[in-house]
């Protein structure tokens, strides 16, 4: 095929398009085997993102929970641990009630029922004790609050399978996760913590024995709080527990005897690698113990995943390479996972325990469009006066169909991720490809409170967030700058909620970048910590520090008041403070979000407009926080795209909607 030669980088048109991009997946998430069978969550891209429950039977893949049935959680805001298979019968929560409802019969031909009444209550993560005919799972309870309250109640609760009667059996704690019933049905574990602190901060393993009324007794703390953080506990075959924690810096692998007269605990394999993540949803699993007490566990170590087996010979590698595996189970002589790899979407592979060799549950055909794939290159450099290294991936235009002109260079996109305690990764991503097959290159940097580098660099943003993780996106720009790999003139930052919230800081407070672009990012953090949800109620206090005693520096780093005198901490966010800025920025924000409130896009637009700063705003009634809705996505990533095309005056040879953008005079889109 021959190129279009001397074509603007930008310009491109792609067949990625975004409507390609939104429509043509569904991401197979949260695996679970059961009696030789095998069941997972399946995401439909082309029905707005709906969660269904798949099963395979006979070869053939088979939906057991049709529309309008959409299995997802709210607890804590953010779900997961929405359903569970155990012994002919599912158990799920319902997106548009938050009920739980049991599906009795696995065969396809039977009808959710409710077991639970439509209330104001939420619930995840949960565990059938058959023993007892129950339902155990976490419960919070929004029961007598007003809409706008932050302060739910969290208990673990027991719903009778009979008559649906609930009754409480753990409470007093602000949070619960991971409860999980023994193997032989006698005790029960679970995680908790408390404000101020997340999940990844401190987090405490409690179990305790189930007395003849089946409430629970002897309760016993084995690991966590203070500066330790607890992952996803487990009951081996001998009714021992094991766990995640990151006592050594690093989430490594322990085990211990819970009602042994000597609490002795085990480290299973001490590495700087990570075999846990940060706990924003329930039921992850990063590792499973098989009926012969084998831990078939993945770690993230130098950039990549791997899947091992953990015996008393070490740790043996089965599959190697991956960009990411999530949802590890294991039957028999057999471990499945959700696999993903720089050229390839999500799959579910099993692994042979025997044989070692890995297979696709369903071969998945090489993508159609492959050709346009930019393959991600793993970058590090040093950062800030600490010098510090960050690590990211950078992807450089790629596109069969055009040949650049000669001695030009592409636009600089810096993708922030969330959290900001998530990370990125080298997983193929679509939206990522969206912009590189465009002629944009894109740089997923993994800034200094990334997981997946140990605790200490986890939490060196705590008292330095919009410092710290803007210097790494400052310093990385600049890297790829100065190694003449991207166009000086055209760098862009991006990102969605906590990272918007440093895109807007890069922007508001740094004369560097040229545009960017903020999805339900914060603008303002004395309000966010005001409104904020429980669940995140505290953790602005633990990025910045508490307002009682450092009331200035919300100000200060809030990018809202970027654009008022005032005064910075440090004499570089001084000397860039008085830079006011005049770099365009798009907002993006759902009207329905309860986690970055929408006051948080709409007073830092008015703000901009006020300035005469070239601004445009999205709002989308429908949505919370982030986009669900096809018709939305399309929208907000053509938007995106019309908006840098419009800046930088760039030709857009794919007829894209146009967009209203205040404030934005023909000298600046040179």
């Amino acid at each position: 095929m021959s190129q279009i030669p001397d074509s603007p980088y930008g310009s491109w048109s792609s067949p990625l398009s975004a409507q390609e991009i939104t429509e043509t997946v569904n991401t197979p998430t949260d695996i679970t085997i059961h009696q030789n069978q095998l069941f997972w969550l399946e995401l439909r891209a082309k029905e707005n993102s709906r969660l269904t429950l798949m099963t395979v039977r006979d070869g053939v893949q088979m939906e057991l929970t049709p529309a309008p049935f959409n299995l997802r959680s709210r607890l804590h805001e953010y779900g997961g641990g929405a359903y569970l298979v155990k012994d002919a019968q599912a158990f799920f929560c319902n997106a548009e009630d938050q009920s739980i409802y049991c599906l009795d019969s696995l065969a396809g031909e039977a009808s959710p029922v409710p077991i639970t009444e439509k209330s104001t209550c939420r619930y995840a993560d949960m565990q059938v004790d058959l023993c007892r005919g129950r339902l155990i799972c976490i419960r919070e309870s929004h029961v007598g609050l007003p809409v706008s309250s932050s302060s739910p109640k969290n208990e673990i609760i027991a719903i009778d399978l009979l008559t649906h009667k609930q009754e409480v059996l753990v409470s007093g704690a602000d949070f619960y996760s991971s409860v999980k019933v023994s193997v032989d049905g006698s005790s029960l574990s679970w995680l908790c913590w408390n404000h101020p602190h997340m999940p990844w901060d401190e987090t405490a393993l409690f179990c305790g024995r189930f007395d003849e009324k089946g409430l629970l007794r002897d309760l016993r703390h084995i690991a966590g709080d203070g500066d330790e953080s607890i992952f996803q506990p487990e009951w081996d075959c001998d009714n021992r527990l094991i766990f995640v924690s990151d006592r050594s810096n690093w989430w490594n692998l322990y085990r211990c005897d819970p009602w042994g007269d000597d609490l002795k605990i085990q480290c299973l394999y001490s590495a700087d690698m990570e075999f846990g993540r940060p706990q924003w949803v329930c039921g992850q699993r990063a590792y499973s113990v098989n009926s012969q007490g084998e831990v078939v566990s993945s770690h993230f170590s130098q950039g990549q995943w791997q899947l091992a087996t953990l015996t008393e010979q070490g740790l043996k590698t089965i599959g190697s390479g991956y960009s990411d595996l999530k949802s590890i189970v294991t039957e028999g002589e057999h471990a499945w996972a959700i696999a993903s790899s720089p050229d390839a979407l999500d799959q579910i592979v099993c692994f042979d325990l025997i044989s070692r060799e890995v297979t696709p549950v369903f071969p998945v055909q090489s993508h159609p469009l492959k050709a346009y794939f930019s393959e991600p290159s793993s970058i590090t450099f040093q950062s800030g006066e600490q010098k510090e290294n960050v690590q990211g991936y950078l992807y450089l235009p790629t596109n069969p169909d055009y040949s650049p002109s000669e001695d030009t260079l592409p636009p600089l996109i810096i993708k922030t991720h969330g959290g900001p305690s998530s990370a990125a990764t080298s997983a193929l991503d679509l939206n990522i490809q969206y912009w590189t097959s465009r002629g944009f290159a894109l740089f997923d940097i993994n800034y200094r409170g990334s997981t997946g580098f140990g605790r200490a660099f986890r939490e060196r943003l705590y008292g330095n967030w919009g410092d710290y993780d803007v210097q790494d996106c400052l310093y990385g720009a600049r890297h790829l700058v100065e190694t003449k790999q991207v166009n000086p003139h055209q760098i862009i930052i991006r990102g969605h909620s906590a990272g918007g919230y440093t895109t807007l800081c890069a922007l508001l407070f740094h004369d560097f970048f040229n545009a960017g672009a903020s999805l339900y990012g914060i603008s303002d953090l004395k309000k966010l910590s005001d409104e904020c949800h429980k669940f995140e109620s505290h953790y602005v206090d633990k990025l910045i520090g508490s307002e009682e005693a450092f009331a200035q520096r919300y100000q200060d780093r809030s990018p809202l008041y970027a654009l008022e005198p005032v005064s910075m901490e440090t004499e570089a966010m001084k000397k860039e403070a008085t830079k006011k800025t005049t770099c365009p920025i798009i907002f993006m924000q759902g009207l329905k979000d309860k986690v970055v409130p929408p006051n948080q896009s709409q007073l830092m637009v008015n703000k901009l407009k006020e300035n005469d700063v070239p601004v445009a705003y999205l709002e989308f009634p429908e949505e919370g926080h982030g986009f669900q809705l096809r018709k939305n996505r399309i929208k907000a990533l053509e938007a995106e795209l019309m908006f840098y095309r419009s800046v930088f005056n760039i030709e857009d040879s794919e007829n894209l909607p146009l967009l209203e953008i205040f404030n934005l005079v023909s000298s600046q889109k040179k």
